[in-house]
């Protein structure tokens, strides 16, 4: 039996003859597909992508800037391929395999190290100039030593020869600190950019400058003043 419909395709009437029972029906969903394929001039894709997202690519979850084929621990932004080992964070920062003082290719392998309250400090033993000296430190992810108050002046007084052995025979001598003589401003500063208004540990009448530029620490808890291009051992501290 033949059944005529008539349909208003895209402002056009269109006839179709729908022959019911035949192998070869014509529906009016593949008229009305035809319909829209003919006004558009492009094929209807009548498929549904189920592929879903991409999952193939690496990934940067901690958003470091290394891809996770990059990175041994990609939810922790301070771990990835060259960053920094930080001393005694019980993290490989730098993906060699090797986790704080085992890693011999950082600073922490050749310093010793002490804590009060959240700050970290390392003795090192190895000889610098001053410039030197802060990037040993840098290379930790620390800085030479700010001595902000009379109590962490102590403190360091207290480690100087119990923890760090500086002062003994052969040792190079008193470590240097954060503190240099700053031309612009015409005084002395930390490197945290801080001043000595605070608190200072120059003995009486040496906090003038005289042309040694880069601060030393005493066994004594006093500070001395010394040519930067000197070497001798450091006090680093966390930043």
């Amino acid at each position: 039996m033949l059944t005529l419909a008539i349909f208003a395709c895209a402002n056009e009437t269109a006839m179709v003859f729908e022959s019911t029972g035949s192998s070869d029906d014509t529906s009016v969903e593949a008229h009305q597909d035809t319909a829209q394929e003919r006004d558009s001039g492009e094929p209807i894709d009548t498929e549904l992508d189920d592929t879903g997202p991409d999952t193939s690519a690496p990934s940067d979850r901690d958003g470091d800037g290394y891809a996770s084929d990059e990175d041994c621990d990609d939810d922790d932004a301070s771990v990835h391929r060259g960053a920094l080992e930080v001393c005694d964070d019980g993290k490989d920062n730098d993906c060699n395999g090797y986790t704080d003082a085992d890693d011999e290719t950082s600073i922490c392998d050749t310093c010793t190290p002490f804590y009060s309250g959240d700050s970290m400090y390392l003795c090192c033993q190895g000889l610098e100039t001053w410039s030197g000296a802060r990037d040993l430190c840098a290379g930790g992810g620390m800085d030479l030593v700010a001595v902000g108050s009379s109590g962490e002046n102590q403190l360091l007084e207290e480690h100087y020869a119990a923890t760090c052995n500086y002062g003994q025979a052969g040792t190079g001598g008193s470590p240097w600190i954060g503190l240099s003589w700053n031309a612009g401003a015409g005084e002395w500063a930390w490197v945290d950019g801080t001043g000595i208004s605070a608190y200072s540990a120059f003995p009486e009448g040496e906090e003038q400058h005289t042309g040694e530029s880069c601060v030393t620490y005493l066994v004594d808890g006093t500070w001395d003043a010394r040519d930067c291009g000197l070497t001798s051992q450091v006090v680093c501290e966390s930043t």
